[in-house]
């Protein structure tokens, strides 16, 4: 929090009206708040992050390309005190692992968004970390699984087998993956994406954030990005953000 007692809010959501909900409900309480930006999806709230450097962040969990827990991870230490909004309440237990300050249920209520807020302005002036990434992020290794030697996609009213060297990378979709191959066609698989990458061989791919895992063997370059964190293009031209507690991994895979 700010010396003047003012503190700089950042609010995503990828609906709009509810973030111009949450925006006026903040100006009607009574407490010095600025609402220093904006964002539509998890990739405008780093860079907002990174620019402007808020105190307090307001969080929607369910967002196309980078959900709620992604811009965590990208974040890591980075990421200032969170506040998640949803609709969902099945992601409480999770939001509380991750150390969020709070976690509000939409429609938001006037009185339970002032405590959120006084709960932050609490640890703020307690000195106490509202969470810790470092904990949060410890790496785990996959525990060993009978490995998917193909990978079962769902095709019309098919399932086709994909062989891995098809498969340029994974990504999360609710409870399926999106398979993305080097045919450039996308299919639906029925695993999640940690089941992906239990069963994958993982000498060939790595998990490199959240939601997505990638085919190392089709890695055209990596670069630095954001604060420790790395961004790689896949030969296909997509570009995949790494999450910091992967860049060494990545690096290791890569033998760099």
């Amino acid at each position: 929090m700010k010396e003047s007692g003012n503190i700089r809010i950042l609010i995503t959501d990828d609906e709009q009206h509810a973030r111009n909900r949450l925006h006026m409900m903040l100006k009607e309480l009574d407490i010095a708040i600025t609402v220093s930006g904006e964002a539509s999806n998890g990739r405008e709230a780093i860079n907002l992050i990174k620019k402007e450097k808020p105190d307090l962040l307001f969080l929607d969990i369910q967002m196309p390309v980078l959900d709620g827990f992604d811009v965590i991870e990208l974040l890591g230490d980075d990421c200032p005190p969170v506040i998640f909004v949803t609709a969902y309440d099945e992601y409480a237990i999770k939001a509380f692992e991750v150390h969020a300050v709070d976690y509000l249920l939409k429609p938001v209520r006037k009185d339970r968004l002032k405590e959120a807020v006084y709960r932050v302005i609490k640890k703020m002036e307690s000195g106490a970390e509202s969470r810790s990434i470092k904990q949060m992020m410890t790496e785990i290794e996959p525990r060993p699984r009978n490995l998917l030697h193909k990978v079962p996609v769902n095709y019309k009213k098919e399932i086709r087998l994909i062989d891995h060297h098809e498969i340029f990378w994974f990504e999360a979709d609710g409870k399926y993956t999106r398979v993305h191959t080097t045919g450039g066609k996308t299919y639906l698989c029925d695993f999640n994406l940690s089941n992906i990458e239990e069963r994958l061989n993982n000498t060939t791919f790595l998990r490199i954030h959240r939601s997505a895992i990638a085919n190392l063997d089709y890695t055209e370059k990596i670069e630095p990005w954001f604060k420790g964190g790395y961004r790689i293009t896949l030969k296909d031209g997509t570009e995949l953000d790494v999450a910091r507690r992967r860049v060494d991994y990545l690096k290791a895979k890569l033998g760099l």
